[in-house]
């Protein structure tokens, strides 16, 4: 999802992982390192120098995108952290994340928030992809502020991505499924309870997600 640039920015690095590995395949020519706490910046120093490539990366405490001062970097990520953090950061480093050629992030929770946040706030998404590790599943949004809010976007289109959907991904099918089970299991006890609007609201997430999986099918078929 990154794409080649020159100056990269990895905020809440925490493991240089990222930056490490788009450095030494020649993806990136700089890194900027940053993250809130000593401790995890000190162990992206050491795993940076053990793979010798300390000298293209600038290692900077701090929080969120502020920390960059001057440096204006191409790309930018933000990664494993819930969205709200991730729209904070982008909220309060505006100007870094509208002039950036490039995003990608990578929430952790309410992936529908970040969704909605870039709709609405100018950023088009150029590109998703899904990932898994068993029973966990990590979406990825990359984005480009063109300063055009996009069209109405529905809660559950930010939620389970349309893109993925129309390419029949396997990993979104995977995490619907995932989905629509434990929205059965919600409503299923809700029903021994009172709450009706609740139980209203789960039933029509249940119906979204048949919905979309059912396009699936469809496609198949045709």
């Amino acid at each position: 999802m990154c794409l080649p640039c020159t100056n990269f920015a990895d905020i809440g690095s925490d493991h240089a992982k990222l930056p490490a590995a788009l450095l030494s395949a020649g993806i990136i020519e700089k890194a900027y390192i940053t993250d809130i706490n000593e401790a995890p910046l000190g162990n992206s120093r050491l795993a940076i120098e053990k793979e010798g490539l300390t000298s293209r990366c600038v290692f900077l405490h701090g929080d969120g995108l502020t920390v960059l001062g001057r440096n204006m970097p191409d790309g930018i990520a933000v990664c494993g952290m819930g969205g709200e953090t991730v729209i904070r950061i982008l909220s309060e480093g505006r100007d870094y994340a509208q002039a950036a050629g490039y995003l990608v992030l990578q929430p952790m929770t309410d992936k529908d928030l970040v969704s909605l946040y870039l709709n609405e706030n100018g950023f088009a998404v150029t590109g998703e992809a899904m990932v898994r590790d068993g029973r966990l599943f990590y979406h990825i949004i990359r984005a480009k502020y063109t300063g055009k809010a996009s069209e109405n976007m529905s809660r559950y289109d930010a939620m389970f991505s349309p893109v993925l959907i129309e390419k029949r991904d396997p990993i979104m099918k995977a995490y619907l499924s995932f989905r629509l089970e434990m929205a059965q299991t919600t409503a299923d006890n809700i029903r021994r309870s009172t709450s009706l609007k609740l139980l209203d609201e789960m039933n029509e997430q249940i119906r979204q997600i048949k919905e979309r999986l059912d396009s699936y099918e469809i496609r198949k078929d045709n």
